[in-house]
């Protein structure tokens, strides 16, 4: 691999990145705050836009080798395009108590820390990327300073804080021990001569990406943050955040090959497909149940960990990522609309807006694992793989929790189709977020219909 050329592509990246981050940070100081809300969102979108060109026209230049950045290009091209179609969809949601230049701000940072966490085998810039994007996120959470966002913003910190020690913990052993922080010379060494001391370092550095995927018992906190948090942050999390944490975790896993690290990977799987699914099962609301659902996806991805290939993983990143943007985009749509969005609640959606009811059920089915919706063949290509790698009895305990699922998802779906209502009231949504719901709809749809091309575009790039 060409490592100067990675690294100068990279380089040119997050420059712009920081220096669009900068750049609208003292535009928002120097005018008008109140005035110019189109305006910042118009430079940040085609800030964003210009990061994913530039990319790709540096990849595509002279000082690139093609084969060598392919996957790290376009995976971080796709988290930017994520960070801009959850700006787009809960636009509205930017009102008067957010200081919109501080907002930005931190969604670049979150975008820069979100790229560098993708594009890095060293465990310093890894930890250094998820704490640009952690802290990004304790300011963001609570910059429209509701009391719940408040509190949400302080629990995820205290709780983040912990992961962070234990990351920092990591670190010291692991140079002390290996004299190396790069993944690949620690496997390297590993594979020499294995160490006891490389594997407690890596099972503590892993424990904070784990909190960051919600994996049990590290999930406490998603569900509060979730549920009390502003859609539009939760958009982050969901999207292009846990994309890139999926990424590096699968990448620090499969740094090291050892029996005592796949135990424990085993066990947090176990739990994380049972319990979420069976607490969504006693829950009425919506952002609730998909806070859980969130949880238990987190695992389903987790068994991708265990088997031999590894674009099984990213197919069901992808198809995940794009389906819960989707939802959350609902989700604020129906919490602009409805003062509770228990399920019971929502009557009569598919009759006053009947594709955003037909884009909810796509949402839900995809992420059941009904056919012939990508996520369906997301969750049949990790079960095939895992099953591939002897873990019988674990993938009949996930497709017994996918069907549980399928429970929950249909009891939020039968009032908006089924159940009607008399009160008059008129659904109101912006254009921008209906956009970002079809056409999330109908990525799942294609991504279902065309999925052998995506993966072998994943086979060629991996």
């Amino acid at each position: 691999m060409n490592i100067m050329s990675m690294n100068y592509n990279l380089f040119m990246n997050l420059s712009f990145l920081a220096f669009s981050a900068i750049f609208i940070l003292f535009y928002w100081l120097k005018h008008n705050k109140s005035r110019i809300k189109i305006t910042d969102m118009v430079i940040f979108l085609i800030s964003l836009s210009l990061a994913i060109f530039i990319s790709h026209i540096m990849f595509y230049s002279k000082y690139m080798d093609f084969f060598s950045n392919l996957f790290n290009n376009y995976f971080s091209s796709f988290i930017i395009f994520l960070i801009l179609i959850s700006i787009v969809s809960a636009r509205d949601l930017l009102n008067d108590r957010i200081k919109l230049g501080e907002y930005y701000f931190l969604v670049f940072i979150i975008t820069i820390g979100s790229v560098l966490l993708i594009n890095t085998n060293n465990m310093l810039n890894m930890f250094i990327s998820l704490e640009l994007i952690s802290m990004s996120l304790y300011g963001i959470i609570a910059l429209d300073k509701r009391i719940e966002s408040i509190e949400a913003s302080i629990k995820y910190f205290i709780l983040g804080t912990f992961a962070s020690i234990f990351m920092i913990i990591s670190l010291f052993l692991m140079y002390l021990f290996s004299q190396t922080l790069n993944l690949n010379e620690i496997s390297l060494q590993f594979l020499n001569t294995p160490n006891s001391a490389i594997i407690l370092s890596i099972i503590l550095f892993l424990a904070g990406f784990i909190f960051k995927l919600a994996l049990f018992p590290f999930s406490s906190w998603s569900v509060d943050i979730y549920t009390a948090s502003p859609t539009n942050v939760v958009l982050f999390i969901v999207g292009a955040v846990k994309l890139s944490i999926i990424i590096a975790t699968f990448r620090v896993f499969h740094s090291i090959n050892n029996e005592i690290l796949t135990l424990s990977t085993y066990t947090f799987i176990l739990f994380t497909l049972i319990i979420p699914n069976i607490s969504a099962l006693f829950t009425r609301n919506i952002k609730k149940i998909i806070a859980y659902s969130s949880i238990s996806h987190a695992g389903y991805i987790s068994i991708s960990f265990l088997g031999s290939d590894g674009w099984q993983t990213y197919f069901y990143a992808i198809v995940y990522t794009i389906s819960t943007v989707g939802v959350f985009s609902i989700i604020y749509l129906l919490e602009k609309n409805y003062s509770d969005i228990d399920y019971s609640n929502i009557k009569s959606l598919y009759y006053k807006k009947p594709l955003v009811a037909l884009s909810l059920a796509i949402f839900m089915f995809s992420l059941a694992g009904v056919p012939p919706l990508s996520g369906f063949f997301a969750k049949f290509y990790v079960f095939y793989n895992a099953l591939n790698a002897g873990y019988k009895w674990l993938v009949i305990l996930a497709a017994l929790t996918s069907a549980i699922s399928l429970y929950y998802y249909i009891k939020i779906l039968i009032p908006v189709f089924f159940d009607s209502s008399d009160d008059g009231k008129e659904i109101k949504i912006s254009k921008n977020n209906l956009l970002i719901i079809y056409f999330c709809a109908l990525t799942v749809l294609l991504l279902g219909l065309f999925s052998q091309k995506l993966i072998n575009i994943l086979k060629l790039i991996i």
